[in-house]
């Protein structure tokens, strides 16, 4: 390897002898239209920061797809990332993208992370000059306040009894793995989808669990604690109003069974207990606000129920930040001479 490529030797050295692993968190997309190049064929930039926040060096390459038909997928260079490094990489198209992925191979995000793409105004330019490849970069990861992701500690499920005939061996301990999603399948119970092709929330690897609409005899639960007594609002992470939202075609029709509907979600804090519905069919592609709520401090979890109006109910992740406290610290930096 060494005399093939001998920027890349290291990272198969590290590979072979070493078992720690990079792990990637990637910025929001930034996609806007760049000045039209000298024949005048139109310019989009599409660019991401990569930020590798582990020791172990890594490898990571950006992936775009173009919303013109006689455009196909484009992928940028395969750059290597030090440990404690971010770079920005980007990728200049002749369309809007339709589609962008970052590919991480051996990390700990273990699958390509297909990212959420923000709406592009064709009709304005921006003067910055094209990205095409790597340069260094400042950006660190946004502090998001208390997460709570379905691969945590703080997850947690419970799946319908089982009735009927039941194929095939489905683990019954707490310990087990919750059993992968095959797509088109109408298996009962939780189930972890995982695959590149949607849009989930994760620290390195991102997943989403789902079920099949029931009548409450299922529910996923995200406890955690909240550092103080306050106003605190609660975000819900959603793929956009499908459990496979940008999807296309795939047997079976076009995203069979995967709509949502009204979420029943309940928080519970000490003494309180919240009923909360959300309608599910209005839900972005990301974090989604499901209110406010005066909270004391101590254990909090955010419980949804499998009954709903809908088709499948996802639990991704969800998030707590503080309201008042912001409002208060602000308040106290602004007094500062």
């Amino acid at each position: 390897m060494s005399e093939v490529d001998p920027a890349m030797a290291p990272y198969i050295g590290h590979f072979l002898r070493e078992t720690a692993l990079p792990g990637f968190q990637v910025s929001d997309v930034r996609a806007v239209r760049l000045a039209d190049d000298e024949n005048g064929a139109p310019r989009y930039q599409v660019a991401v920061h990569v930020r590798n926040d582990q020791p172990a060096p890594g490898v990571a390459g950006l992936f775009a797809q173009e919303t013109r038909p006689d455009r196909g997928g484009q992928w940028g260079p395969f750059v290597h990332v030090p440990g404690d490094t971010t770079l920005e990489l980007g990728l200049v198209l002749q369309s809007p993208p339709a589609d962008v992925r970052l590919e991480t191979y051996l990390s700990r995000n273990a699958r390509v992370m297909r990212l959420s793409i923000p709406n592009v105004d064709a009709e304005s330019t921006v003067a910055d000059e094209p990205l095409v490849g790597v340069r260094p970069s400042d950006w660190q990861p946004p502090d998001l306040g208390t997460v709570v992701d379905d691969l945590d500690p703080g997850y947690s499920y419970v799946s319908p009894p089982p009735r009927g005939l039941r194929l095939g061996f489905e683990p019954e301990d707490e310990y087990a793995e919750m059993p992968e999603y095959y797509y088109g399948a109408r298996v009962p119970g939780w189930h972890r989808q995982g695959d590149p092709l949607t849009v989930s929330w994760g620290r390195y690897r991102r997943t989403l669990t789902r079920i099949l609409a029931g009548t409450g005899e299922g529910a996923a639960t995200f406890a955690t604690e909240l550092p103080a007594q306050g106003t605190w609002r609660l975000y819900y992470f959603l793929p956009g109003t499908s459990a496979s939202a940008g999807h296309h075609w795939r047997a079976g029709g076009w995203n069979p069974g995967d709509e949502f509907g009204t979420y029943n979600i309940t928080i519970d804090a000490g003494d309180l207990r919240l009923p909360v519905q959300y309608d599910a069919r209005a839900a972005v592609q990301g974090w989604n606000d499901i209110g406010t709520f005066e909270l004391p401090a101590g254990p909090v979890s955010v419980t949804v129920s499998d009954a709903t109006d809908g088709q499948v109910v996802v639990a991704d992740a969800v998030r707590w930040e503080p309201v008042a406290f912001k409002a208060a610290e602000l308040e106290t930096e602004s007094s500062i001479p």
